[in-house]
């Protein structure tokens, strides 16, 4: 392909003397090494089509002209306005208080992993980062089995929870007694503590539990907080969050990335953009895995995709 191009290049009036790649360039076409590069995404595309159809369509275009070796496909770049408009079918859904009570009542909390999330295990040395004795917070813990894990490992469990339900169900899962107290700060709210005291589990609304109630953090797990959140409640939660963090903090992020046109949510579509939106001005962010997450109650609710990413949050 190159020698014929190379020729071609000899026998145009006005490309006789150019430099090879000049002359491609003023044809409009591409030198080999670009087209074989183009060959390699174009495969990559059609490999997230088959398995992420969705979002790869977000990535490339169809061609309209035949410059890509008769590929169907055509490269153009994303940026991030897609992401923004996808989160706009959910930006007015809003769960209520209630609603998240019922579910507890009826059961219909899915959203419990009974084995523990494989990213925090995975991930456990940067999230600890070599120190012991951590006092670390689970926002919307529900009764997480993360909690009892990390408590046995020497670490201070806070978690808040607006389901006294869920966190009566904690105790009892994992065997602790436990003793209840009130909040003088807020109204209303109930604080769980077992027995040795590194378990204290706070029943209110997340946005009362202040620095001046809980103090602050050395390590932050929000598997399924972000996420659960209504979206126009976003940002006070990230600033809620960041007030929560110490100068050492590490904060394990965890969103999901599907297709929102096919599910209202909970849990809510939370694209990288608006994990920088929300995070970037005040921490550094890393993404560190992406899974998929993809089950059979996620197809019940009409996907065809969801993916799991990790992200760590450290202040700048």
């Amino acid at each position: 392909m190159e020698q014929v191009q190379k020729r071609m290049m000899k026998i145009i009036r006005g490309l006789e003397t150019k430099p090879y790649e000049e002359g491609v360039r003023d044809l409009g076409m591409f030198i080999l090494e670009k087209r074989r590069l183009k060959g390699d995404m174009v495969a990559f595309f059609k490999y997230l089509k088959d398995c992420h159809l969705e979002k790869g369509k977000k990535l490339f275009l169809l061609a309209a002209e035949d410059r890509n070796c008769n590929n169907e496909f055509k490269v153009m770049e994303n940026s991030g306005r897609e992401e923004d408009s996808d989160t706009e079918s959910q930006r007015g859904r809003v769960v209520t208080e209630e609603e998240w009570l019922k579910k507890w009542q009826l059961r219909n909390i899915g959203f419990h992993n009974e084995q523990g999330h494989a990213l925090l295990k995975k991930h456990l040395d940067v999230f600890l980062n070599g120190r012991s004795g951590l006092k670390i917070f689970f926002p919307l813990c529900g009764k997480a089995v993360e909690m009892k894990w990390l408590a046995d490992m020497g670490h201070h469990i806070v978690g808040v929870e607006i389901s006294e339900t869920a966190l009566k169900e904690f105790f009892t899962d994992q065997n602790l007694s436990y003793s209840e107290e009130t909040v003088p700060e807020i109204p209303g709210a109930k604080l769980m503590k077992n027995t040795s005291g590194n378990i204290s589990l706070y029943c209110c609304s997340i946005y009362d539990l202040t620095s001046s109630v809980a103090g602050k953090f050395d390590a932050i797990w929000d598997r399924g907080s972000l996420v659960a959140i209504n979206p126009c409640d976003r940002e006070r939660y990230a600033n809620l969050m960041l007030s929560l963090m110490n100068e050492s903090c590490c904060c394990l992020l965890v969103t999901v990335a599907y297709d929102p046109s096919k599910h209202t949510g909970p849990p809510f579509y939370v694209p990288e953009s608006e994990v920088k939106k929300l995070f970037g001005h005040c921490c550094d962010i890393r993404l560190l895995e992406k899974i998929d997450g993809f089950t059979e109650r996620h197809q019940a609710w009409g996907l065809d995709y969801l993916w799991e990413v990790m992200y760590m949050l450290l202040l700048k």
